[in-house]
């Protein structure tokens, strides 16, 4: 997804209590700018449990209807640069691993996350156009009932290159529920949720 383009997917997910991860490879344009929306996963309305990612300024910030789940910051400090964010509940605590290093940001989570009446979005967010993500989104993955490990975000960041989907391995595969090569206009046909837009 490049500048303000945006992908609107018919696509839900309920994670319930369970674990997940989702992420991506992404590019900045403008390290001041605020509440740019990179995956949201549900509704961001009070007690529909969507799940949000955001880009504020230099920091990454998780949320939950409303309500901030966990924040990195720092860490987005120059434009035009790819960054690999993944995102993982695993139990109670939030983690995220950014280029590779992983950063526990809560340890005291509880509750669902996701629905199954909203839908799944890149670069975008309901609450206007002034959110939504300006700069570059590639490879973008969601896992439903995993966690992933170091060792998988270490075969994902790919020494900061990044892979595209025909590149997992099998193991990689696993409760992996979608996955998005955007740059290159290649998507997955073969799991639950294919992006069948040219994004």
């Amino acid at each position: 997804v490049t500048g303000v383009q945006t992908c609107a997917l018919p696509i839900y997910w309920d994670f319930g209590t369970g674990d997940w991860s989702i992420g991506c490879r992404l590019q900045v344009v403008d390290t001041a700018a605020t509440w740019k929306s990179v995956i949201n996963i549900g509704n961001y309305a009070a007690g529909t449990n969507g799940l949000q990612f955001y880009i504020n300024g230099t920091n990454i910030i998780i949320w939950r209807t409303g309500q901030a789940q966990g924040t990195l910051g720092g860490v987005i400090s120059t434009i035009n640069t790819w960054y690999h964010v993944v995102i993982s509940r695993s139990g109670n605590d939030m983690i995220v691993y950014f280029n590779g290093t992983s950063n526990i940001i809560s340890s005291s989570i509880s509750g669902s996350f996701g629905n199954s009446v909203s839908n799944t979005h890149l670069g975008y967010n309901s609450q206007g156009s002034s959110l939504y993500h300006e700069g570059v989104i590639d490879n973008a993955f969601v896992y439903k009932g995993r966690a992933l490990s170091q060792s998988d975000v270490n075969f994902l960041y790919n020494g900061g290159a990044g892979l595209n989907y025909n590149s997992l391995t099998a193991g990689m595969k696993t409760n992996l529920v979608a996955w998005w090569d955007l740059r290159s206009e290649e998507h997955t046909s073969e799991l639950q949720s294919p992006c069948n837009l040219v994004c």
